[in-house]
C-alpha cells in the first residue's frame, strides 16, 4: 500500500514538474510578447487608478470596490513584470515563472469577474470577464485542472449573483446564451492550447535526447560532450577509450556482432564509469569520470577488460585506454583531448588490454 502510495507522490511531483517545465518552455517562446500586456495592463490601470481619484465618490461603494481592484492589478502585474525581465535578462524563464505567472493569470481572472460583478450592479454586461477568460486560455498555457477550477465556480457565482440582483442579463435569453457558449470555449481554447504545447515540448525534448544520444548503444554523442565539457567538476579524469583490433572483430564475426559488442562495451564503462560516457565515434569510446586517484582509474579500467573477457570468453574483446586526470579551469577541452588521446597512443604501443594514466594533478598518486 504504501508502495502505490509512493508512486502515485512520484507521478503528481514528475506531474507538477512537466507543467511546470511546459509553461517555461512557452513564456520563452512569447517573453516579449507577455512583457509587452503586462506594461499594457499596468498602464491602463494607473490611468484608471488616476482618473478614479478625481472622478470617483468613494463614499459608493461600487466606486470604492473598482478603485481597490485597480490596485489589486496594479500591485499583482509589478511582481509578475519584474520576473519576466529578469528571465528576459537571464536569456531563459526563471525558476520561479511558472509560479509567478501561473498565480498572476489567476488573479487577473479573479480582478475580471469582479470588475463584471460590479458592472452588473450597474446594468452592464459581462464583458470584462468573458474577455479575459478568453484571453488568459489562448494566450497563456495554464493547467486545465487550475483553470477548470478557477473559472466554472466564479462563472456560476456571477450567473447566480445577476438573479440576486435581478440583472436583465438573466432575462435575455441570447445573452445568456452567448455566456455559456464563452465560458465553454474559453475552457476549450484552454485545454487545445495545453496540450499543443504539451506535445511540442515532449517532441523537441525526444528530438533533442535523439540529437544528443547514439542510436545503438544509448550513450551519449560527440554532440551531447561538445554541449557538457564546459560543466565538468573540479578535478575529473578524462579518457579516449577504443576496441582492441575492432575491425579484425567485425571482419571475422560480422557487423551484428560488432554492433553488439559497441552495445556490452558502453553499457559496461557506464556501469563501472559513471553516467558520463560518450560514444565519441566508431569504435572510441569518451569517459569523463569523477576518479582522481591514477590507482583507482587503473584498478576500475581492469576491471572492464576482466568483465568483458568473462562476457565474450572465447572471443577476444578489451579495450585500451589513455587517460588524463586534471582540472577543467586548466585547460581547454582540446588540450586535455589531447593529453589523453597521447596517453592511450602510448597504452596501444606496449599491446593490447592496456590503460596509460597521466596527471596534472600535484599530490595524487
Amino acid at each position: 500500500m504504501k508502495g502505490a502510495e509512493m508512486a502515485k507522490d512520484n507521478r503528481r511531483i514528475e506531474e507538477r514538474n512537466l507543467n511546470r517545465e511546459i509553461m517555461n518552455y512557452f513564456i520563452s517562446k512569447f517573453l516579449n510578447g507577455y512583457i509587452v500586456i503586462v506594461c499594457l495592463i499596468m498602464f491602463y490601470e494607473l490611468v484608471m487608478l488616476i482618473r478614479g481619484v478625481f472622478v470617483f465618490d468613494f463614499t459608493y461603494w461600487r466606486h470604492l470596490g473598482y478603485f481597490l481592484s485597480y490596485i489589486l492589478l496594479l500591485s499583482a502585474s509589478v511582481p509578475a513584470l519584474l520576473a519576466l525581465i529578469l528571465s528576459k535578462r537571464k536569456g531563459k524563464p526563471m525558476e520561479s515563472v511558472a509560479r509567478i505567472t501561473t498565480a498572476y493569470s489567476l488573479i487577473l481572472i479573479v480582478w475580471a469577474a469582479l470588475v463584471s460583478y460590479l458592472d452588473m450592479v450597474g446594468h452592464h454586461t459581462f464583458i470584462v470577464y468573458m474577455t479575459v477568460i478568453m484571453g488568459v486560455g489562448a494566450l497563456t498555457v495554464l493547467n486545465p485542472r487550475i483553470y477548470i477550477c478557477l473559472v466554472t465556480p466564479l462563472s456560476a457565482a456571477l450567473l447566480i449573483s445577476a438573479y440576486v440582483w435581478n440583472s436583465e442579463l438573466v432575462h435575455t435569453t441570447g445573452y445568456l446564451f452567448n455566456y455559456f457558449v464563452f465560458v465553454s470555449m474559453s475552457i476549450m481554447i484552454t485545454l487545445k492550447q495545453y496540450n499543443m504545447t504539451r506535445r511540442e515540448y515532449v517532441d523537441m525534448n525526444k528530438l533533442e535526447d535523439l540529437l544528443d544520444h547514439d542510436t545503438l548503444t544509448g550513450l551519449k554523442n560527440r554532440n551531447a560532450l561538445m554541449k557538457e565539457h564546459a560543466s565538468f567538476g573540479d578535478a575529473f579524469a578524462f579518457g579516449v577509450i577504443d576496441i582492441d583490433d575492432f575491425k579484425q572483430l567485425n571482419d571475422h564475426h560480422g557487423h551484428d556482432y560488432g554492433d553488439h559488442c559497441l552495445k556490452v562495451v558502453g553499457k559496461t564503462l557506464k556501469n563501472h564509469f559513471g553516467n558520463d560516457v560518450y560514444r565519441f565515434g566508431g569504435d572510441e569510446f569518451i569517459v569523463v569520470s569523477s576518479f582522481v586517484n591514477p590507482q583507482e582509474v587503473r584498478l576500475t579500467f581492469n576491471k572492464v577488460n576482466e568483465i568483458l573477457m568473462i562476457r565474450f570468453q572465447d572471443r577476444d574483446v578489451s579495450l585500451s585506454g589513455g587517460f588524463y586526470i586534471t582540472k577543467a579551469e586548466d585547460m581547454h577541452f582540446d588540450e586535455y583531448f589531447k593529453h589523453a588521446d597521447r596517453a592511450l597512443y602510448k597504452a596501444k604501443t606496449e599491446g593490447k588490454r592496456r590503460v596509460c594514466v597521466e596527471s596534472s594533478l600535484k599530490n595524487v598518486d
